[in-house]
């Protein structure tokens, strides 16, 4: 009801998502921005799951910088741009990759699934990495190459001439 009471009522599923993702950015992320800026050291954020199904990243950042036009940003949106390799799924909008690595239950840590993050870090350009990445991230490679396990022999290069957007390479790796 907050919602429909501050931004209008609602005309349609999708007027009703987009109502809650601006509430969302606005009522809640940008408070908290201002809270943490007076009283913390706090500078940078991570969002997990922050594909465009449950967000609107670019709101979100602007919201943030807004109060805090120097704070470090991460959005965790696998599914649309991929973390094998690193690569900047957010030009304007990201600091440093989200790099959450698979699960070891799920894949050895030398498996490409993860030790591909780190082989991308290392291929990078003095530790950031840019949009254009090859090779690029589709689904046959990552379910073929992915299986099976990372070597020397796997290499990604950057195009770091044409790209003018890059963000840090992070990978938050398992103790």
């Amino acid at each position: 009801q907050f919602v429909q009471d501050t931004y209008g009522a609602f005309t349609s599923d999708e007027d009703r998502r987009g109502k809650i993702m601006q509430a969302y950015a606005e009522k809640i992320i940008k408070p908290y921005t201002e809270l943490y800026s007076a009283k913390s050291n706090f500078k940078g954020f991570w969002f997990d799951q922050g594909s465009s199904d449950h967000s609107d990243k670019h709101r979100i950042v602007d919201n943030i910088r807004e109060v805090m036009p120097f704070a470090s940003v991460a959005i965790n949106d696998s599914f649309e741009g991929g973390k094998i390799p690193l690569q900047n799924n957010n030009p304007g909008y990201e600091d440093f990759t989200f790099g959450h690595v698979t699960p070891v239950g799920v894949a050895s840590p030398n498996s490409c699934r993860n030790y591909g993050m780190i082989l991308s870090a290392e291929a990078s350009d003095n530790g950031y990495v840019h949009k254009t990445v090859t090779p690029k991230w589709y689904n046959e490679w990552f379910s073929t190459v992915c299986d099976s396990e990372c070597d020397a022999t796997t290499s990604f290069s950057y195009d770091t001439v044409t790209s003018t957007s890059k963000s840090l390479a992070h990978v938050f790796m398992p103790i």
